[in-house]
């Protein structure tokens, strides 16, 4: 596969996988029995903390994008702007479905993975299906993910754009490395909500507010000294707060697998 088009169908099918899986939270939230001691309006704990990369990690700038970009027939900056608009807006009312029907449902019995809490006590059929789908799902989407990451590799291997496309045996060869690694680490830590949350503290934070604003100071102050102070200085801003995320979820990440609560 040398490009990513023929990868639409299967892109399409996971939206309407996790779609069903929405659904299937609300219809939970809306039919079951009301979760064993309540609901807490308000938790402050280290799953506090260790909620907060996780969050960030959500709403990942997709290191992805130049190439999809590259890829767009007829882009523009413009047109771009629209698909990350309509793809954060859909992420973020499914993020908002799923969390909020999930949590109200299963109280503190919410695991990381949502359906490995519905499944509590006996999966239905419905549930099962669930989790058949999203395995299709991983199978089907991952590649999209990786297409990306193996070009890359291809490149930093092969000596930069001037190696063109890779061959049939690179091609398989990193394809194999790459999802072969994937896969020994999340048989390695097989908790999802651990692994997003340290991999929000540790590469997040740093891609998503280290990095950028760190880069708008230095490139503000070098070519627009007189210009943009105080979005140097909310940039500044940024920068901290980004630090005191990484910290505070590091410490509340590892303070919950100390304990043992890896939900």
């Amino acid at each position: 596969m040398r490009t990513i088009e023929p990868l639409r169908a299967t892109s399409l099918l996971g939206n309407g996988i996790l779609a069903y899986t929405a659904g299937l939270v609300v219809v939970r939230y809306a039919t079951g029995a009301p979760p064993e001691g309540g609901v807490a309006r308000v938790v402050l704990s280290a799953g506090t903390l260790q909620a907060l990369p996780s969050v960030l990690f959500a709403f990942n700038f997709h290191y992805n994008v130049p190439v999809y970009y590259a890829q767009l027939k007829g882009r523009s900056p413009r047109r771009m702007l629209r698909i990350v608009v309509a793809a954060y807006a859909t992420v973020a009312c499914l993020y908002v479905i799923i969390g909020a029907a999930g949590y109200f449902a299963l109280g503190a019995a919410t695991r990381s993975n949502i359906v490995m809490s519905l499944a509590a006590g006996g999966a239905s059929p419905a549930v099962q299906a669930c989790q058949v789908l999203l395995g299709i799902m991983i199978l089907c989407t991952f590649p999209v993910v990786q297409y990306a990451t193996r070009s890359a590799l291809w490149r930093l291997l092969g000596g930069g754009a001037a190696a063109g496309d890779p061959a049939l045996v690179h091609r398989l060869g990193l394809g194999a490395a790459t999802a072969g690694g994937a896969f020994v680490l999340s048989s390695a830590v097989p908790n999802i909500g651990v692994a997003l949350a340290l991999n929000g503290a540790l590469f997040g934070v740093a891609q998503q507010y280290l990095i950028p604003t760190a880069c708008f100071v230095v490139l503000s102050k070098r070519f627009a000294a007189r210009a943009l102070p105080r979005l140097r200085r909310a940039a500044a801003a940024l920068f901290a707060a980004g630090v005191v995320v990484a910290v505070l979820g590091l410490v509340g990440t590892i303070a919950n697998i100390v304990h043992g609560s890896t939900r």
